[in-house]
């Protein structure tokens, strides 16, 4: 098992970003919506272990999906966590603790519905 790290507030974190998100040069809400397979979790990859093309690799199209970065204090700075959070198949895979839950499918489709 790979051990979990404290990622430092200057380090960057990169969230893979498909084409549909964006509208022009700006990036929609809809790229950080938590949908119920989340857990209430952004997933995010650490600088450290990775880098913006290894991010977009991990994409099923690759071709359709770009990348971001934002910093982890500039996340922390509006009280979220951030946790290094590894799996066997990604080493920089984090995730930024956002407190929202969506228990079920279909109150993920209400509050979809109900922000247009």
């Amino acid at each position: 098992m790979i051990r979990k790290e404290e990622i430092s507030d200057k380090d960057s974190l990169f969230r893979r970003i498909c084409k549909t998100m964006l509208e022009g040069e700006q990036i929609l809400p809809a790229a950080f919506k938590v949908r119920p397979q989340d857990k209430g979790c952004i997933s995010v990859d650490w600088e450290k272990y990775s880098t913006p093309y290894d991010t977009i690799k991990r994409s099923i199209v690759k071709d359709y999906n770009g990348c971001i970065s934002v910093k982890a204090g500039n996340v922390r700075s509006i009280e979220l966590e951030v946790e290094h959070k590894p799996s066997k198949d990604n080493r920089s895979h984090s995730v930024i603790h956002t407190g929202v839950f969506i228990e079920s499918e279909n109150t993920y489709r209400e509050l979809n519905n109900q922000q247009r």
